[in-house]
């Protein structure tokens, strides 16, 4: 059973989480009006991906971490989420959602952040 710490920092990545998906979900309405879609996607995963990184360290984990180790844990997690979502679409990314979220968050604490 986890510890009430990791049950703690569970909980504030998560809501890192929800805050991170609102804030590419903004940056994405506002710039795919002045630029392709992809281009639009990718600065609002890469706007998510920076809140998160310092978000996490500060407030999730309370640690430095590695930039670097968080963008691998990140485009791990976007790779699984891909490849579960093409291997059965809808219900494929539903299975995804949990499964990548506990790993990234178990890779975040145990190496991006440790």
């Amino acid at each position: 059973m986890p510890s009430r710490r990791v049950k703690a920092q569970l909980a504030r990545f998560l809501a890192v989480g929800v805050v991170n998906t609102l804030l590419s979900l903004a940056v994405f309405s506002v710039l795919v009006s002045v630029a392709p879609a992809d281009v639009a996607g990718a600065l609002a995963f890469a706007a998510g991906a920076v809140s998160g990184y310092l978000l996490n360290a500060r407030w999730t984990f309370a640690a430095r971490g590695s930039w670097r180790r968080y963008l691998a844990v990140q485009l791990g997690g976007l790779g699984a989420t891909t490849a579960f979502a093409g291997l059965g679409g809808t219900a494929g990314y539903l299975v995804a959602l949990p499964l990548v979220t506990l790993s990234t968050f178990t890779a975040s604490r145990m190496w991006a952040f440790s």
